[in-house]
C-alpha cells in the first residue's frame, strides 16, 4: 500500500516489495473469490472471501458459498486498504475509460 501523506510522528516507515516478500508455508498462489463479506469486532475488521456458485436443487438453482479465505485487519490497515482500493479503482476507470457501477446502482437494476 502506498500513502501520499507523511507518516505519523514516531511512526517507522518501510517499503515492502512483492519481489522480496516470502510466501507463508502452504501459500497456493491465490484463490478465486466472487463475493466478500466484511464484519467488525472492537479492534478488528474481518474480510471473508467467498466463492459463490449456483447449484441445482429441487427448487431450482440456489447459491452455494465456500469460504476461500479469511483475513483479519487492524482498523489502521483497513483504512489504508480502502484508500488504496479507491485510488486503484479511479486509475482503472481512467485508464479504460469506463465507470464501474456502485452497489446501489447494481441493486436498483435488480428491482
Amino acid at each position: 500500500m502506498t500513502h501520499d501523506q507523511p507518516p505519523e510522528e514516531g511512526a517507522r516507515s518501510f517499503q515492502v516489495s512483492l519481489e522480496t516478500a516470502k510466501p507463508v508455508e502452504g501459500f497456493s498462489g491465490g484463490v478465486i473469490a466472487n463475493h466478500v463479506m466484511v464484519s467488525t469486532a472492537e479492534n478488528l475488521f474481518i474480510l471473508d472471501f467467498l466463492r459463490v456458485v449456483p447449484t441445482p436443487s429441487p427448487n431450482g438453482l440456489v447459491p452455494d458459498a465456500t469460504l476461500v479465505e479469511r483475513v483479519f485487519l487492524s482498523p489502521h490497515i483497513m483504512k489504508g486498504l480502502v484508500d488504496a482500493i479507491q485510488n486503484v479503482i479511479a486509475d482503472y476507470e481512467r485508464r479504460w475509460s469506463i465507470s464501474l457501477p456502485n452497489l446501489k446502482q447494481i441493486e436498483q437494476k435488480r428491482e
